[in-house]
């Protein structure tokens, strides 16, 4: 795997090493696909950036990686957190942040895993809160 993953508190951990190539982003999807079938409703990520030092690799590789986020269909909100601590990874997150344009899938870059954390069970419990129907029409069948 190009990546590590841990799953707990209904968040999914990913942790990127120190390079990637443009081949990994192949990869990438087969693994998350891999990782989201083994749970039954995987929404919300934190990408660990913060290992990463080097991409050797061609932007239609991110490119096409950022067309299958897009693609993805979910029936709640996903929410993404990635993890910086330079430049270098803020340019990277910025990249996904820029590309990964679907209206399901809520981007944020943080350099304090505590604070993601927060943002994204603040923004799924808005999400589950907002999409409970009024307590009238679970009795309303007009």
């Amino acid at each position: 795997m190009v990546c590590t993953y841990e799953y707990k508190d209904n968040i999914l951990f990913q942790t990127f090493p120190e390079s990637l190539s443009g081949n990994d982003f192949g990869l990438l999807n087969d693994e998350v696909k891999i990782i989201e079938d083994k749970y039954s409703v995987v929404s919300n990520y934190v990408a660990n950036l913060k290992n990463l030092k080097s991409y050797n690799g061609k932007f239609n590789s991110i490119y096409e990686y950022a067309q299958k986020q897009i693609e993805k269909k979910s029936p709640t909100k996903i929410f993404s957190a990635f993890l910086v601590s330079n430049d270098f990874q803020m340019g990277f997150a910025r990249v996904f942040q820029m590309l990964i344009d679907n209206p399901q899938i809520s981007i944020k870059i943080f350099t304090d895993e505590i604070q993601a954390n927060e943002w994204i069970k603040s923004e799924d419990a808005n999400q589950r809160h907002q999409a409970k129907p009024p307590h009238q029409a679970l009795f309303s069948y007009q």
